[in-house]
């Protein structure tokens, strides 16, 4: 085998290995985000059902839990993520009140809408 040979099959195997290693690292980027999202829409669950509860319970201020939420989080992953909470009146029922529950867990860039998982839930105060 030449040596014009031989820099020809690295050549050709070098063209083949290029898009091999761009796809594995868009596999990497993609599964990190996807990891990413599924963490932010656990908290999200997290928060709801902790809010659920606090409501079930009769309570609905909302403040004190996003702020022992967001340390929780904090604590746990860092400045990565962060959450949101929100009540909003909707009906009375009787002695009831029915309220429209927004939990919204953002992360990375918070800014960016596509980094935000929002949550949407009716839940009655006895």
């Amino acid at each position: 085998m030449s040596l014009v040979e031989l820099l020809a099959a690295v050549a050709i195997l070098a063209l083949a290995i290029i898009p091999l290693s761009a796809a594995f690292t868009q596999v990497y980027s993609t599964a990190v985000e996807n990891k990413q999202r599924t963490q932010a829409v656990q908290i999200a669950r997290e928060a709801m059902e902790q809010l659920r509860n606090q409501i079930h319970a009769g309570n609905d201020d909302v403040s004190t839990l996003q702020t022992k939420l967001k340390n929780e989080i904090k604590n746990q992953y860092g400045d990565n993520y962060d959450v949101a909470l929100n009540l909003e009146q909707k009906d009375n029922i009787g002695t009831s009140i029915l309220y429209e529950v927004t939990v919204t867990a953002s992360y990375l860039d918070k800014s960016d809408p596509r980094n935000t998982v929002t949550l949407k839930s009716l839940v009655r105060k006895p």
